[in-house]
């Protein structure tokens, strides 16, 4: 892992605290238009780079996402964007938007339930305790990257540490739900 530690990281500012961990899912907001889930691929040297196009350099962004310890917004900029990937300045600072608390999780959860009611078939991926309601009201759920002290509390839920490992999951989960 690139990090120190699981929410942590540096910038050319100094340490910046609760940023997203690599490989993780974080919606992202730019230029004022609809939001989307895009994969933290690194972060290094006041950089946190993204796996998609997701913007243009000098556009605004709003990054949104659940940790360990809460929900969590920052801004920042778009420096680079090019081959399948966009580079953000790190930001100045992390602001914390929620507790690590059951509401999150209860709306997930709820979500899942809904879908299931009208009946899709559902395939959940989380990384953090506030998905564990989410995964267990899917069909098949998945840790993405998750701190071990949730895996040790949740084993029901298998374990991946990458986005090749997580594609994998799911389509073999994908393929069990369509012959049942």
């Amino acid at each position: 892992m690139i990090f120190r530690a699981l929410f942590g990281g540096t910038s050319k500012r100094g340490p910046v605290a609760n940023l997203p961990a690599v490989h993780t899912f974080v919606d992202v907001m730019v230029g004022g238009r609809a939001g989307r889930s895009v994969t933290i691929e690194s972060i290094d040297g006041g950089e946190i780079v993204v796996r998609e196009m997701v913007g243009r350099p000098g556009e605004t962004a709003v990054f949104v996402y659940s940790g360990e310890h809460g929900k969590f917004r920052f801004g920042t900029k778009i420096l680079r964007a090019g081959n399948g990937t966009t580079v953000f300045a790190s930001p100045a600072r992390v602001e914390r938007v929620g507790g690590a608390s059951a509401a999150g999780g209860s709306q997930k959860r709820a979500s899942v339930r809904a879908f299931r009611q009208v009946a899709f078939k559902v395939i959940a991926a989380g990384d953090s305790y506030n998905d564990t309601g989410m995964l267990s009201a899917a069909h098949a759920g998945f840790f993405i990257h998750p701190p071990e002290s949730i895996t040790k509390q949740f084993p029901q839920f298998p374990v991946t540490r990458n986005y090749a490992e997580l594609t994998c999951h799911i389509d073999a989960a994908a393929e069990q739900l369509r012959q049942n």
